[in-house]
C-alpha cells in the first residue's frame, strides 16, 4: 500500500488574493477547488452588497464570508445530529419491550 504522503498532491488555492499552498489527496482536489470558488463567490457578494465592509479592514469580507460558511456548516451539523433522536428511539424501544414482557399472556 502506498504511503499517504506519497499520494498527496501539492495545490495552491487563492482566496481573496491570498495564495494558500496545500497538500491534498488527489481525489479531494476538486472539492477543495469548489469550496474555494464558493467562498470567493460569497466574498464577492458581500463586497458588492456591502461596499463599506472594506472601509476599515480589507479582510473584513473574508471574515464575514468565513462566519457565514461556519454558521451554515453548524446548522447542517445540528440538522444531521441524530444522536438525541436515536437515544429517544432506544428508550422507547426499552419501554415497549418492558410493557410487552409484563403483559404476556
Amino acid at each position: 500500500m502506498m504511503d499517504l504522503e506519497q499520494r498527496l498532491q501539492n495545490i495552491t488555492l487563492v482566496v481573496q488574493g491570498i495564495s494558500i499552498p496545500l497538500a491534498v489527496v488527489p481525489e479531494e482536489e476538486p472539492g477543495y477547488r469548489n469550496a474555494v470558488a464558493e467562498l470567493n463567490a460569497r466574498i464577492s457578494e458581500y463586497m458588492a452588497n456591502y461596499p463599506d465592509l472594506t472601509k476599515h479592514d480589507s479582510n473584513t469580507p473574508l471574515a464575514v464570508a468565513a462566519v457565514d460558511r461556519a454558521y451554515y456548516l453548524y446548522k447542517k451539523r445540528m440538522a444531521n445530529d441524530t444522536e438525541p433522536i436515536m437515544d429517544m428511539v432506544q428508550r422507547l424501544n426499552r419501554e415497549v419491550e418492558s410493557f410487552l414482557s409484563k403483559h404476556k399472556d
